[in-house]
């Protein structure tokens, strides 16, 4: 029988926004990261948030096979700033984070998942 995954190191930070801030939960790997990801989560109206079950066990499931997972909350989503903007600002806030993610972790891997 496997052994359950470990429960992620979790952490909260802040990035500016199209819209002001945006919330990230952060998922460490135990080890230098391999890569980093991008972890969407499902919309909002239905009940989609960084926390929601699946992109935390999605995060889980990268964190533990060595990449840095970032659970971005859309604007108007948890802490983040913002309103429900159709798609078209969440997408922005998307775009952010990835872009934050690629500069702040040069020359690693980028992978999106959601």
């Amino acid at each position: 029988m496997s052994s359950p995954l470990p429960v992620p190191a979790t952490t909260r930070q802040f990035i500016a926004g199209p819209a002001g801030q945006i919330e990230v939960l952060v998922d460490t790997p135990a080890a230098a990261p391999i890569g980093v990801a991008v972890v969407a989560h499902p919309h909002p109206s239905q009940g989609g948030n960084a926390e929601h079950k699946i992109p935390q066990l999605l995060a889980r499931i990268l964190q533990a096979h060595g990449f840095l997972a970032l659970r971005p909350n859309y604007r108007g989503v948890g802490q983040s700033e913002g309103e429900y903007d159709e798609g078209n600002g969440e997408t922005e806030d998307v775009l952010a984070v990835i872009r934050y993610a690629q500069s702040a972790n040069a020359g690693l891997p980028l992978a999106l998942a959601g």
